[in-house]
């Protein structure tokens, strides 16, 4: 089920990428930011920039932080 999740919402961030077109012209920047397809178009050109390694930390951290209290959720609800 977790696999099943994190592939689904990996697969929607890559996708936002895809979509730029079909957004309309004052959402683009947003798009662009959230979306993993534009942050590993420099990486695979094989520039490391800053703003394109923060954004992948912080989305880990984020990802732990929300299993982190899934799990305190858990066991809160267990005790």
């Amino acid at each position: 089920v977790a696999f099943i999740a994190g592939f689904v919402i990996c697969f929607g961030f890559f996708l936002m990428g895809k979509m730029i077109p079909l957004v309309p012209d004052a959402l683009v920047p947003l798009v662009e930011m959230l979306s993993f397809d534009h942050h590993f178009q420099n990486i695979a050109r094989g520039v490391i920039d800053s703003r394109n390694v923060i954004y992948y930390l912080s989305v880990v951290v984020f990802c732990l932080a929300v299993a982190d209290q899934a799990l305190e959720r858990r066991k809160w609800a267990n005790s």
